[in-house]
Order: C-alpha cells, then sequence, then structure tokens
C-alpha cells in the first residue's frame, strides 16, 4: 500500500513538471508535489541494494559551487536582499530537483520507461492546451504577461511560463516520445504526443525549438537505427508544408517568423536583440566579474533583460565559480554519452541534450525547472551504465528496474 501512494504522488509530481504556470504561493505545483515526494520517500527501502548518494556527488558538487559563488557575488549586487532571495530560490530549486531524481532512481519508484513516460504525458497535455490556446481560443487566460488579451500575432505559452518554454518542451516531448515507440513498438501509444508536440510548435513559435526538434529527430532515429522512422518523418513533414503552402494555410505566425529569418539571411530582429546583449554582456565581464560575479539582482541585469546564454549568465552573475557549477551539472547527464547503454536509449538521451543545449545556449534557462527535470531523470537512471565499454548492459529493463515490468 505505501509503496502504491508513494508511486501515485510521484506519478503526479512528473505529469505536473512541465507545468510552470500553475502556482500555489509563488511556487509551481511541481515543486510543492516534489518535496512532498521526498519526504514521503526516506523512509522507504527496497528489498536490494539501493543507488548510493555518492553516485550523484557531480552535481551536489555544482550546487555547492553555485552557493559558494553566490554568496561571494553579494558584495557586487546592486540590491543585496533581492540578490540573497534570487540565490536562495535558485540553490532550492536545484536541491529540489537533485532529491526529487535520487529518490526516483534509488528508491526504485519506477524504471526508466515509466518516468519518461510520465514526462510525455506532462509535455503532451502542455502541448494541447497551447493548441487549444491557438486554434480555439480557449484557456487563453494561462498565457502571462498579456494585459491586452491574446492578439494573432500571440505567441502561445500553455502550461509553461514562456513561448520558448513552451516550445523546448514541446521539443523534449517529441524527442522522448518517438524514442521509446522505436523501442517498444507501441506506435499508437506515443503517436499522439508526438503529433500534439509538433503541432504546437505552430502556435508557440520558437525558432530555436523548431531546429533543435529536427535535429534531435534525426539524433534518435540514426543512434536506433531506425532509417524507415526518418524517411517517413522526413516525407511526413515535406508532405505537410507542400499541402499548407498549396492550400494558402503558409501565413502562420511561425511560418512568417522563417520566412522573416531567411529573408533577412540572418539580420532577424530577434537575433539582433540577441546579439546585442550578449556583446554588451562580455563588455561588462573584466577580472571583478570572473572572480565574483556581478551580482544577480534586476537591476544587475545586463539591459534590463536575462543573459540568453545560461553559461555566460553563470559566469556574468556568479563569476568563476557559478561557471564551474554549470558544468558539474551539465555534465551530471551530458557524460552519460560516454556510456555504454542499448543505441534507443542513448538516441533519447542525446536528442534530449540536443534541445536542451539549444535552449540552454540561447535562452535564461538557469531557473527553469521545466527544461532540467527531464535531463536530471536521464541522468539519474542512467548512472547504473558503465562509464566504458569493459562491461555491457544489454536489457532497456535493467534501467532502474522496477516489479512492474516494461512491455516489448
Amino acid at each position: 500500500m505505501y509503496r502504491h501512494i508513494l508511486r501515485a504522488m510521484a506519478a503526479f509530481a512528473l505529469v505536473v513538471s512541465f507545468w510552470s504556470v500553475l502556482r500555489v504561493g509563488g511556487l509551481a505545483i511541481f515543486d510543492w508535489s516534489a518535496w512532498l515526494v521526498v519526504g514521503a520517500a526516506l523512509p522507504y527501502r527496497v528489498q536490494d541494494r539501493a543507488l548510493s548518494f555518492s553516485k550523484f556527488e557531480l552535481p551536489a558538487a555544482g550546487i555547492w559551487l553555485l552557493a559558494v559563488g553566490g554568496v561571494l557575488s553579494f558584495f557586487s549586487a546592486s540590491d543585496v536582499l533581492e540578490h540573497l532571495l534570487k540565490v536562495f530560490a535558485l540553490l532550492l530549486a536545484f536541491c529540489m530537483m537533485l532529491a526529487f531524481v535520487y529518490v526516483l532512481a534509488s528508491k526504485k519508484i519506477f524504471n526508466f520507461a515509466e518516468a519518461l513516460s510520465l514526462i510525455v504525458a506532462s509535455g503532451a497535455i502542455s502541448s494541447a492546451v497551447v493548441i487549444l490556446q491557438g486554434r480555439f481560443g480557449i484557456l487563453t487566460s494561462l498565457v502571462p504577461d498579456t494585459p491586452y488579451g491574446v492578439q494573432a500575432w500571440s505567441r502561445l505559452t500553455g502550461l509553461t511560463g514562456h513561448p520558448i518554454e513552451a516550445g523546448t518542451t514541446s521539443a523534449l516531448t517529441v524527442v522522448i516520445a518517438l524514442g521509446l515507440a522505436i523501442r517498444s513498438r507501441r506506435w499508437l501509444l506515443y503517436l499522439l504526443p508526438v503529433l500534439l508536440g509538433v503541432y504546437s510548435l505552430k502556435y508557440s513559435a520558437s525558432l530555436t525549438a523548431n531546429l533543435a526538434l529536427v535535429v534531435g529527430i534525426c539524433a534518435v532515429c540514426l543512434y536506433s537505427r531506425a532509417y524507415s522512422v526518418l524517411l517517413v518523418c522526413i516525407v511526413g513533414g515535406s508532405a505537410v508544408m507542400s499541402i499548407a503552402l498549396a492550400t494558402g494555410a503558409a501565413g502562420t505566425l511561425l511560418q512568417n517568423r522563417l520566412q522573416h529569418l531567411v529573408s533577412d539571411q540572418g539580420n532577424y530582429e530577434s537575433v539582433r536583440s540577441r546579439q546585442t546583449q550578449l556583446e554588451h554582456t562580455f563588455a561588462l565581464i573584466n577580472a571583478k566579474t570572473i572572480f565574483a560575479g556581478n551580482g544577480y539582482s534586476v537591476g544587475d541585469l545586463p539591459e534590463g533583460r536575462d543573459v540568453h546564454d545560461s553559461l555566460l549568465a553563470a559566469l556574468f552573475h556568479f563569476g568563476i565559480l557559478g561557471l564551474a557549477s554549470q558544468c558539474c551539472l551539465v555534465w551530471f547527464f551530458v557524460g552519460k554519452i560516454r556510456a555504454d547503454m542499448p543505441r534507443e536509449v542513448k538516441g533519447i538521451l542525446v536528442g534530449c541534450v540536443i534541445v536542451f543545449g539549444a535552449a540552454y545556449l540561447t535562452g535564461p534557462t538557469l531557473s527553469r525547472r521545466s527544461v532540467w527535470i527531464p535531463m536530471f531523470v536521464m541522468g539519474a537512471y542512467l548512472l547504473k551504465y558503465p562509464a566504458t565499454r569493459r562491461a555491457k548492459v544489454r536489457s532497456w529493463a535493467d534501467v532502474g528496474q522496477s516489479p512492474i515490468p516494461v512491455p516489448h
């Protein structure tokens, strides 16, 4: 009975993991539910040997470095109290994610496929809400920062807080669902999340997410050796675009943005603004910045906006320790690419790393937990795979086993 309740609580937390717009007391529902799962799971004992927390020393070191960098950088902050509150919130978020994925993997609440399927469900529901907002004008009150209502040129957010975040979560959903479908051959189960995720990108209109999704799909198919699936994706995508052009349905926000990007030859407005901000950020970095950072309050933001490059943002706000902390956190899951694992698992990981990397290096993702959660989950569950090719794990179900077998 205890295990069933624990699984239900953890399932709820994963299903709401992408829904950052739904908040209680200033915190997302995922934050509250994840901490409840951690508290409820700590007394739970598994029968066989549990995964040691020492395996998580890399992200733990990253969080510790971020804490030290946050303390040092408060001397440079224009508003010390705001700086400390924002740093505390960031540290709390990373601690929560680390504790949550630790209990998921060590207590064997779900196996790898089950955890990813719940994340897919979260993304599929958010993508469906994006479509409802854009196609039918339903639930538009969830879109933040729209005092005059949603207009034809508005980019929709679904259950996330920003159109870029909506696009990234949709792309992650498609990549994971496609990888699970290739492995399990349960195409009908995962086809709907794929279609919802792809179609929702029409309304979130994130160019970064769309381009990353194309590369991510190629990575999943090539690593899985699913060449026929890749061919179907290419032919299907080309057919849809041809029909849209032939029927005059090409005038969507996404297609207009793509046309402007091509016609401007890279001199696109959003690209120019990000490039200008990054150049300004680089100009503000000096020896003092590298040692102690420039602070993390709103007054410390270059041009009054979050830095649209998370590695650069970490260096700018927290100095070299902030940069080192991000390297530790990111390497926790990126480093697993070297491990010996089933090709379908590696395909999902590589595809998600591509989508994550695109958002991470072009947007302010330091505090966007919805982008980090799938990566932390994969990093935790893939710890059991050897870092070298001396030992070979062949079974998909070996990734974080649970009493419920993975369907084949």
